[in-house]
């Protein structure tokens, strides 16, 4: 039985206008966007009237995240009277958790909701640098790895538009003299809402083959690239490992024709090994992987 103050259903067994208006108002304000008419005093409450409202709340339920106990039963015109009526609690169920990877993503904020909690957000980790051969040798710097946040909590309103972009791996560089050595940067991952934008990951940068350097780690959390070897005087040396996030681990230096990549979310690919006077003479660093997003929609 649904019991307020004043139902006059609960104290002397009369329905009235009040108590239907009444009913209409408790799920107005349990679920969020709702609406049904009312009726005036003296109106003729029929069974057409309550089982149109009756339905009208479990259609709008099921069609927005809630889920309802008791309404009345379908009534039949000229046949049943008007029972005790039980009106079950509007309860809301949470939208489903949304993984995502390298990628552009639209979204609008469901009804009922007021909530965008972020568990994840990387961006994309940086390629290796690749190794060759040349004056002496030189193995490549592993990629940086993205940067990433965690457990983040915005404020939505139903109907805003949520863009979403997730940031793709670097490719690792070829090796061979100049650029063709440098891992490509991780992409960055950001989110706007009504096209502002309210966070920006950035990605990890590619290793370098000048000097060996290793890519920067994104911003922020996000971590270094290793070192490879800036001259090896003609000897065989591996490249350096990737950086890595919580969920990504970094490529491990290795003799392939290419670095081994990072693996998981948002790590970086290892630089390319230098072997002296040995064919391809040039090595390819490893690839960046992509970057990542795991969130929800809730109240």
């Amino acid at each position: 039985m649904y019991d307020y103050d004043g139902n006059t259903l609960f104290i002397n067994g009369i329905f009235y206008a009040d108590d239907y208006n009444e009913v209409v108002r408790k799920y107005r304000r349990e679920m969020d966007g709702f609406d049904h008419y009312m009726i005036k005093k003296g109106d003729l409450i029929t069974a057409d009237i309550l089982n149109d409202l009756s339905n009208g709340v479990r259609n709008y339920a099921s069609q927005n995240g809630y889920s309802i106990g008791n309404t009345p039963r379908v009534l039949v015109a000229g046949v049943d009277l008007i029972p005790k009526m039980e009106w079950g609690e509007a309860i809301w169920t949470d939208q489903p958790v949304i993984e995502l990877t390298a990628g552009q993503y639209n979204y609008v904020i469901p009804k009922g909701c007021r909530k965008m909690k972020i568990e994840w957000l990387i961006a994309g980790g940086g390629g290796g640098g690749g190794g060759n051969e040349t004056n002496g040798g030189y193995s490549g710097g592993g990629g940086g790895s993205g940067g990433y946040q965690q457990n983040i909590v915005y404020d939505v309103m139903p109907g805003q538009k949520i863009f979403i972009q997730i940031g793709k791996g670097g490719i690792g560089g070829k090796g061979g003299i100049g650029n063709h050595g440098i891992g490509e940067n991780g992409e960055d991952s950001f989110i706007k809402i009504d096209d502002a934008e309210i966070i920006r990951i950035t990605g990890g940068g590619g290793g370098n083959l000048s000097k060996s350097s290793g890519g920067k780690g994104g911003s922020p959390n996000g971590t270094d690239g290793g070192h490879g070897v800036d001259n090896a005087t003609e000897d065989d040396r591996l490249g350096a490992a990737g950086g890595s996030t919580p969920l990504g681990q970094g490529g491990a230096p290795n003799w392939d024709d290419k670095a081994q990549s990072g693996s998981g979310y948002g790590a970086g690919g290892a630089g390319g090994c230098t072997k002296d006077r040995q064919k391809p003479h040039t090595w390819q660093g490893g690839d960046g992987t992509t970057g990542y997003i795991k969130f929800q929609f809730t109240r």
